[in-house]
């Protein structure tokens, strides 16, 4: 396939905003509890953010249009306590956090990209979204968690089962995700670019 060099600065950008948009749609199909490719997309979108200060903004909005849709349209009855429309749910606060620290710190750890830089890079995303999360749940829980640091060792504790299914799907949709768009831009589109994980 031949991309006229003009074209190759607009079509190469929407191309990449549209599959950032696709992996955050994802979410909305059933799935095991945290079993998503959220966090492989927070890392992808750190690789990118590298090249184009945009996917930064494109994969926070890819993410919040996701949640906005899951939160009132497919699982409403979460959040059954409340009448209005949900733009931001107390959990999202936590989740974003992490979500924001994992794209920074792939940004950095992925400047010159591996795949075995991106395995390490996907359990630490795993870990540090199991951390913030969980003490968020803590916080804002004190109807399950005691306001000590045995209620807070409570709640990391009830996430165990929950951490397994996190750290595995993030490897496996950090491989896929990078995997096809390595794949499309290398033997599809044929392109090296300044889009390219090639060092």
């Amino acid at each position: 396939m031949k991309i006229n060099i003009n074209n190759k600065t607009i079509l190469i950008p929407v191309l990449i905003s549209l599959y950032i948009l696709l992996i955050a749609g994802i979410k909305l199909m059933p799935h095991p509890d945290n079993f998503t490719p959220i966090l492989g997309l927070a890392i992808f979108g750190g690789a990118m953010f590298i090249r184009k200060k945009i996917f930064l903004y494109i994969t926070i909005l890819s993410l919040f249009i996701s949640d906005f849709i899951f939160n009132n349209y497919i699982h409403p009855e979460y959040f059954a306590n409340r009448s209005n429309i949900i733009i931001v749910a107390d959990y999202m606060i936590w989740v974003y956090l992490s979500i924001f620290i994992i794209i920074i710190a792939a940004s950095y750890i992925l400047k010159k990209f591996s795949y075995l830089k991106l395995f390490f890079t996907a359990i630490g995303g795993a870990l540090i979204f199991f951390l913030i999360t969980n003490f968020g749940s803590w916080m804002s829980s004190p109807e399950l968690y005691s306001r000590d640091f045995s209620g807070l060792i409570n709640s990391y504790v009830a996430g165990i089962p929950f951490f397994r299914s996190t750290l595995i799907s993030n490897i496996i949709f950090s491989f896929i995700v990078f995997g096809i768009y390595d794949i499309t831009i290398k033997y599809v589109l044929k392109l090296k670019s300044e889009f390219s994980f090639d060092e």
